[in-house]
């Protein structure tokens, strides 16, 4: 309209559209986006696949600082696909400690792939009531391993030492963990999050001098 010398807008007005709407909606595909990778990676891997389950006892040691040893049968491992190692004590196991290393040796190769365990395990009563603290069943996972025969060499240290320390043994691969897609959804949240607040803010600075808004 040729008029010049206008004043630079602030706030926003009545009638002002909010320009971050893409960001919310695209925000939000690429989350819907993400739960069905996910849920259909799931059906494509299927089930964990159990390689070797066994239940292994190591014997007292003749002192606190000792480590016991034992090896386990042989199994197969396939290429390409993580190890899952979960070590369970026995039901009597309480308020005592294990360390374990779990070492995978190739027979083929002898290359070691070592997967440490600690199981904690405390319970008690106190004024507020009963408690308990750890788990008796503990796990741990390593990438993939090359594909091959593999016989495991369990070591540990408890602190029951004068005390036999069963324990129940399962290797598993082609296991789903979660952490990478709570860390992809995490990452994919942020957009989405960061324009939901703006059209917050900007929605409140519509109202905030309307007789019919909340700050009004």
């Amino acid at each position: 309209f040729g008029v010049k010398n206008l004043p630079k807008p602030w706030s926003v007005a009545p009638n002002q559209p909010f320009t971050g709407g893409f960001y919310i909606k695209a925000g939000l595909a690429m989350i819907a986006l993400l739960f069905v990778v996910a849920f259909f990676m799931g059906i494509v891997s299927g089930l964990d696949d159990l390689a070797y389950a066994e239940e292994v006892t190591l014997k007292k040691l003749p002192n606190r600082n000792a480590v016991r040893t034992v090896f386990t049968q042989k199994f197969k491992l396939e290429g390409d696909s993580n190890v899952r190692i979960t070590a369970r004590a026995p039901a009597s196991f309480r308020n005592s400690w294990a360390e374990l290393d779990f070492d995978l040796v190739n027979e083929e190769s002898t290359r070691v792939e070592s997967i440490p365990v600690t199981i904690e395990y405390y319970t008690g009563v106190d004024s507020d009531g009963s408690w308990t603290e750890g788990s008796k069943t503990e796990d741990a996972t390593a990438s993939a391993v090359p594909e091959g025969t593999y016989i495991m060499r369990i070591q540990g240290t408890w602190g029951q030492w004068q005390k036999d320390l069963p324990l129940t043994v399962k290797v598993e691969q082609n296991v789903i963990r979660g952490t990478n897609f709570c860390l992809a959804l995490f990452v994919l949240g942020i957009i989405p999050l960061f324009a939901l607040f703006r059209k917050f803010a900007f929605e409140s600075k519509r109202w905030s001098e309307s007789m019919f808004g909340s700050s009004g």
